[in-house]
């Protein structure tokens, strides 16, 4: 802000430099055509210096991606990286997930208005499923979860936060073991591809068997 401010500044200088007369006589007309001129000129300047977005990516291209109405173009020079629980890890272009909400960093082309992004920062959207544990696969950690006709499948570990409702009809922190066939859970996690089993993050045992 305080560079396009500068720049105003310049312009303003600038023209009234080069025309010492009009700028001092000007009529209303005149004024009003200098306001524009230099109203263009800063937002062509505005666009010229746009260097980021934010969104949720709606469509991914084989070099492109979409946040919206928004296109971000990607090149060898371009840096990826996510954010999970505060971390931040490196990542490639073939991890970006339709759905992903990511912050873009680059440049603009102030004629198309495409970014061409320098690094893309994507966070981890957590997730929420419901339902009923009907097998437990100790060995992989995986659980599946069914919802009426819906059955999903989800990883649950030590490093998993979860939490059980206890007689008073509070959550109180319990361990892995805990969980059984038959409790009813409502978990929260990110797929890493999409048809891996959801990673769950947190995992709370609402009614058990």
């Amino acid at each position: 802000m305080k560079k396009l401010t500068t720049v105003i500044l310049l312009i303003i200088f600038n023209l009234s430099f080069f025309n010492p007369v009009q700028a001092a006589t000007a009529s209303p007309s005149a004024a009003q055509e200098l306001l524009e001129r230099v109203a263009t000129k800063v937002a062509t300047l505005a666009e010229k210096l746009k260097k980021g977005v934010a969104g949720e990516i709606t469509v991914i291209g084989t070099k492109t991606i979409s946040l919206g109405n928004q296109r971000v173009l990607v090149s060898e020079a371009t840096t990826y990286y996510r954010i999970k629980s505060g971390a931040k890890t490196t990542i490639d272009f073939k991890n970006l997930l339709k759905g992903d909400d990511v912050a873009v960093v680059g440049t603009a082309d102030s004629a198309t208005g495409d970014i061409t992004a320098r690094q893309i920062i994507a966070k981890v959207q957590r997730l929420p499923l419901t339902g009923k544990v009907t097998t437990i696969d100790k060995k992989t950690g995986v659980y599946t979860l069914a919802a009426g006709e819906d059955i999903k499948e989800v990883e649950i570990d030590s490093l998993t936060i979860i939490k059980k409702v206890d007689a008073k009809g509070v959550f109180i922190k319990v361990k892995l073991a805990d969980i059984i066939v038959g409790d009813n859970l409502i978990v929260y996690g990110y797929y890493n591809k999409p048809n891996d089993p959801l990673t769950t993050i947190k995992a709370d045992i609402i009614s058990s068997n």
